[in-house]
């Protein structure tokens, strides 16, 4: 599979667990909003992400903290989550889809 088939089957796979997990996560009085940001964010920070690693070099933990983070503010100022829950909701579906990616490499 050549780079750009590979970047979007890793975008796909990324988006399937993440927004709905956030959904899930955010409760039912933000469960839309929130799939609509987590949508966005990481829309946003996928790409960034992966041309920091693949085409930079940069290492691959403090790449994906850094956007766990990022998302976690995009989340806090995209809806009306506080940040307690919009860190918790970053934090869990990066680290999901982390490991799934981990386990996709492994394969």
């Amino acid at each position: 599979m050549g780079a750009p088939l590979t970047y979007l089957a890793l975008l796909a796979a990324t988006l399937l667990i993440e927004v709905p997990l956030a959904a899930a996560l955010a409760g039912r009085a933000w469960r839309r909003d929130v799939a609509f940001a987590a949508l966005a964010l990481n829309l946003a920070t996928h790409p960034l992400a992966t041309g920091l690693v693949w085409l930079a070099g940069a290492p691959w933990l403090p790449v994906e903290c850094a956007v766990a983070i990022a998302e976690a503010f995009g989340l806090r100022s995209l809806t009306s989550l506080g940040a307690r829950r919009a860190l918790v909701i970053a934090l869990s579906s990066n680290a999901l889809s982390a490991l799934a990616g981990l386990a996709l490499a492994q394969a």
